[in-house]
């Protein structure tokens, strides 16, 4: 079952992912994009590489400056993240990494992420004024990537419980993530290159 889940299971899930993603980035680029006609006092691309790059600098925006904390638990939360789905592809391919002393690493790391996400959610729901501007989707999106990076901790200490449950909610996350809030990443580059062209142009980003 677990040589199911971690293979021809994955294979269909990630399938569906590519193809609903596909429809998506269709439908972003068939989106008619507005001229900036203003005579250019900037440079575009140094406004997008200061606009792809303000997350590796916490210093540059008030916000981040103000409550660092926040920052930090954005990082470990994402880096848990991309570390879970990176070992979702090694593990079934890759002989013996669960023994691999960089692994230990990784366990760590998925945890740490863990505990900014638990963090994150019981903020969300402490708090009125972020549960005022919460939606379901935001308490089952948080919610189910903690579950994910939890379940990624046992994958990884090659618990077979935990690697079957970790696939198996995997290949759901892969048919889920394109319809939810969680699929906000495919909108991020767009956002970026949109917002650093256009302060880039007007010399607000230098």
């Amino acid at each position: 079952m677990l040589s199911i889940v971690e293979n021809e299971v994955q294979i269909v899930a990630l399938t569906l992912f590519a193809l609903l993603y596909a429809l998506k980035l269709r439908w972003l680029l068939s989106r008619p994009t507005v001229r900036d006609f203003a005579h250019a006092r900037g440079n575009e691309l140094a406004g997008v590489t200061a606009a792809f790059s303000i997350m590796f600098r916490p210093w540059a925006m008030l916000s981040t400056r103000q409550h660092w904390p926040r920052w930090l638990e954005f990082g470990l939360m994402h880096v848990g993240i991309g570390t879970a789905i990176t070992y979702s592809f090694l593990i079934p391919y890759v002989d013996g990494i669960l023994k691999w002393p960089g692994t230990r690493l990784a366990v760590v790391a998925v945890a740490l992420g863990f505990g900014a996400g638990v963090v994150r959610l019981a903020r969300r729901v402490s708090r009125a004024d972020v549960r005022a501007i919460s939606s379901p989707d935001d308490y089952f999106s948080l919610a189910v990537v903690d579950l994910f990076l939890l379940l990624g901790i046992f994958a990884l200490l090659d618990l077979y419980w935990g690697r079957l449950l970790f696939f198996s909610l995997t290949a759901l996350l892969l048919v889920y993530v394109p319809t939810s809030k969680i699929s906000h990443y495919l909108y991020w580059p767009f956002a970026r290159v949109f917002y650093g062209a256009y302060f880039g142009r007007r010399a607000v980003v230098q």
